[in-house]
């Protein structure tokens, strides 16, 4: 997908596969690139402790995942990971009085590892289905300021689950 958004212009693409497997078994995997655009709000909008910052360049990433799937009778169960490197991540660093501004962080490594079970045991029934998921999600800054290189990513998750609340005073991406 090429894109233009204003003064910025990038790529977003993706290919991927399946390689299905005896007993109910599959293999899947993919890769991609990937652009996002600052917001407008990123951009030029004072909303509530954030700052915007006019001079944000878009995120860039390339990476890549691959799971193992059953998808049986029972339902559908995944144990996969992936890894991606971002360039420009958009983080949101403290500035002054307590407030928080995007900014652009050099180039970071997103890692992965992913579980997944679902079922439907009384969907005909009573329409009921069940899931559940944890993501193990480390970041890693590549570069940047030699004092926040080989650092996790600010306000990521690292560790998401079916219910991670995203608390009132936590700025957006935390």
């Amino acid at each position: 997908r090429a894109e233009r958004t204003g003064p910025f212009a990038g790529l977003s693409a993706s290919l991927g596969a399946s390689l299905r497997l005896p007993r109910d078994l599959a293999l899947r995997a993919s890769a991609g690139r990937t652009y996002r655009v600052p917001s407008y709000a990123e951009l030029h909008l004072e909303q509530g402790i954030l700052s915007p910052n006019p001079d944000l360049a878009p995120e860039i990433g390339a990476g890549g995942d691959a799971a193992l799937v059953h998808d049986g009778p029972l339902g559908v169960a995944s144990l996969g990971g992936h890894a991606t490197v971002l360039g420009d991540v958009i983080t949101y660093e403290p500035a002054s009085g307590g407030r928080f501004r995007p900014q652009n962080t050099g180039r970071a490594l997103v890692l992965g590892l992913e579980a997944e079970v679902a079922t439907t045991p009384l969907e005909r029934l009573l329409g009921l289905s069940v899931s559940a998921a944890y993501t193990f999600l480390p970041t890693r800054v590549l570069r940047g300021p030699p004092d926040v290189v080989g650092n996790a990513l600010t306000r990521r998750p690292r560790h998401l689950g079916p219910r991670h609340p995203v608390r009132a005073q936590d700025p957006p991406g935390a």
